[in-house]
């Protein structure tokens, strides 16, 4: 196997090497070695919002590998105005499948990567519901931006739940629907979350990421 003739198998994330063991690389072999963002582009917004509906982003490919349907479940379950959900990236599902969300999520295509910036500063909390990622970027980018996720942990995603980010499980509609429900109605945890994004913001940073290596 070409896995037997490396020393060490740097990974982006504990999914990934969980996977690589499960696939015969033996233990210990993989060194786990999050990635990192330009923080200077990925900037928190100065911008406070008071009031108004929960809102939540989700960017990336819609798609089943991405969780998309079980977030689109978890808001048509909720059917609450206190909860806004935008969707930024290229639909890979049928045009019905979309359509028959379209009272409870906003589809707003593709963006440029020059825009992706201000779709941050827009959200409240961005869900990342992967069922299979590497290491999502949009996990990185986010909390650059100041903004708390939401994510499984299939994401791949970098962070500490319950200090800059609520972990769920995969493929859990009900999970997502609950953590929703309670960030719309509880302003206060959602605030703790953000104030441990920035706090722990340098973490993302290549500074960071060079000490890693």
């Amino acid at each position: 196997r070409s896995s037997d003739l490396a020393d060490v198998i740097v990974t982006g994330s504990h999914f990934v090497q969980e996977r690589l063991e499960q696939a015969g690389v033996l233990p210990g072999r993989c060194a786990v070695v999050p990635s990192a963002i330009d923080l200077n582009r990925f900037a928190v917004s100065t911008e406070r919002r008071n009031g108004g509906p929960l809102r939540v982003l989700f960017a990336g490919q819609i798609n089943l590998r991405k969780g998309v349907p079980y977030l689109l479940e978890a808001v048509r379950r909720l059917n609450s105005a206190q909860i806004e959900l935008k969707l930024v990236g290229l639909p890979q599902v049928p045009r019905d499948r979309i359509g028959a969300y379209a009272q409870w999520a906003t589809f707003a295509g593709p963006v440029p990567l020059s825009e992706i910036v201000a779709q941050y500063h827009w959200a409240d909390v961005v869900v990342v519901p992967s069922v299979c990622e590497g290491s999502a970027m949009v996990s990185y980018e986010a909390r650059g931006c100041g903004v708390p996720i939401v994510a499984t942990p299939n994401a791949g995603a970098f962070f500490r739940p319950g200090i800059d980010g609520l972990e769920i499980p995969v493929r859990d509609a009900g999970a997502i629907a609950a953590v929703l429900d309670r960030l719309a109605g509880d302003r206060g945890e959602l605030r703790k979350l953000r104030d441990g994004v920035i706090a722990n913001r340098y973490l993302l940073g290549r500074d960071a990421y060079r000490e890693r290596i």
